[in-house]
């Protein structure tokens, strides 16, 4: 038996419902409101488009606005909760002004330079770090936003401030009285913000007194991270604590601490960074520096928004 073609909500029958103007609509489903229409009117246009599951028409809107409603989050993997988090700041962004956030993982190959859709599919992208902003910026004047990038390269990188954690990191182990700190450091080309993190730790371990800073290299790859953390830890003289550019990375010094008799934190202390939820399950619980990952995505898929925003028509 057929069954009648359920009618399609448009905006115009979710003005009428909330006795506003179409072009009032508009303006809050777009995220264009404040200062034009009031947070009353705003609330009751929201409800009513939940209430009549109205769907925006995403062709006719792309060609009106001569947009796609969709953006491309280039990160090195997905494989990492730092980068989940990223999407999940951009998207939570995004969706206020109906826009799509896709993610791809490039990788830090600097030979992987083809976008993996065509520019004509996307609106402009997010770029996190080292992966290749520089080369992705010559292929068209699409807006691009890097995050997490050398301000001198990119004036208009949207960043945290990785120098204050690493300080404070630093700070925090000499006060507890270590003097002899070991650094896993990954040693990755043009990684502005890895070597920024080194940058500062050393800068505070340097002025002061009788302390020393042992770095050696590993990747995340977590069997080079367990040769790197043997290197360290059987050093001569081997250091107290140790600090880590990733969570993940600490749970590896954990268990090679371990095999070696050294109890955490009596002989050893050991910090890691992006707070990841992995650092709350560990016994005990690893301190680790909090990067705000979910602001950061949100604050460059805002800045990326403002930028098309800004784009002539």
């Amino acid at each position: 038996m057929l069954r009648p073609v359920k009618a399609r909500i448009t905006s115009r029958d979710v003005a009428q419902a909330a006795g506003v103007s179409q072009s009032t609509v508009s303006l809050v489903l777009t995220g264009k409101w404040p200062g034009r229409v009031s947070k009353e009117t705003a609330a009751r246009i929201r409800r009513i488009t939940a209430e009549m599951d109205y769907q925006p028409d995403l062709t006719a809107r792309s060609l009106r606005l001569e947009r796609t409603g969709t953006v491309l989050l280039i990160v090195p993997a997905i494989t990492n909760t730092f980068f989940a988090n990223l999407h999940v700041g951009a998207t939570q962004v995004a969706n206020q002004y109906e826009t799509t956030v896709l993610v791809y993982p490039m990788g830090t190959d600097r030979h992987e330079r083809l976008l993996p859709i065509p520019q004509q599919a996307i609106d402009g992208m997010l770029v996190y770090g080292d992966v290749g902003s520089e080369a992705l910026r010559p292929q068209g004047v699409m807006p691009l936003v890097p995050l997490d990038c050398d301000p001198r390269l990119y004036p208009d990188a949207v960043n945290v401030d990785i120098a204050v954690g690493s300080r404070e990191a630093a700070r925090h182990l000499l006060d507890l009285g270590h003097h002899r700190i070991g650094y896993l450091h990954v040693e990755r080309r043009g990684a502005w913000m890895l070597t920024t993190r080194l940058r500062s730790l050393r800068a505070v371990v340097r002025h002061r007194s009788g302390a020393s800073l042992t770095v050696v290299g590993t990747t995340f790859d977590p069997v080079d991270a367990q040769r790197a953390a043997l290197e360290l830890l059987r050093s001569d003289p081997a250091p107290t604590a140790v600090v880590c550019e990733d969570d993940n990375l600490a749970v590896v010094v954990f268990n090679v601490a371990r095999s070696l008799g050294l109890d955490v934190p009596n002989d050893l202390s050991v910090i890691g960074y992006n707070n990841l939820p992995i650092s709350d399950v560990l016994h005990p619980a690893l301190t680790t520096v909090n990067i705000p990952v979910t602001e950061l995505g949100a604050a460059g898929a805002q800045a990326l928004h403002d930028r098309l925003a800004a784009r002539p028509r």
